[in-house]
């Protein structure tokens, strides 16, 4: 093979930039989450069109349920009995 065949199949091969990934991210659409603290998505329901976040405070956290537009349908701060016993899905809604 000559070295114009190989200089051009390595300029095709690295040229992609998509070449080696295994997924690519795409924006489909956002929206903005009305609170002073940091907030975290953990989970999506497409059935109920419902995310599942966690708000970070100074000491503690608080899950949160949203809506597709952002809003707070739903705000539960977690009670611990011990360590590592956080509420369950069935306690939050």
């Amino acid at each position: 093979m000559g070295i114009k065949k190989i200089i051009c199949i390595l300029i095709l091969i690295f040229s992609n930039t998509y070449a080696f990934a295994q997924f690519k991210l795409q924006k489909t659409s956002e929206f903005s989450i009305k609170s002073l603290n940091s907030v975290e998505i953990i989970d999506y329901d497409p059935i109920k069109k419902q995310y599942i976040a966690f708000e970070k405070g100074e000491k503690d956290f608080v899950v949160l349920l949203l809506d597709e537009k952002g809003d707070i349908l739903k705000r539960k701060h977690p009670q611990t009995h011990s360590a590592g016993n956080y509420l369950t899905k069935g306690q939050f809604f």
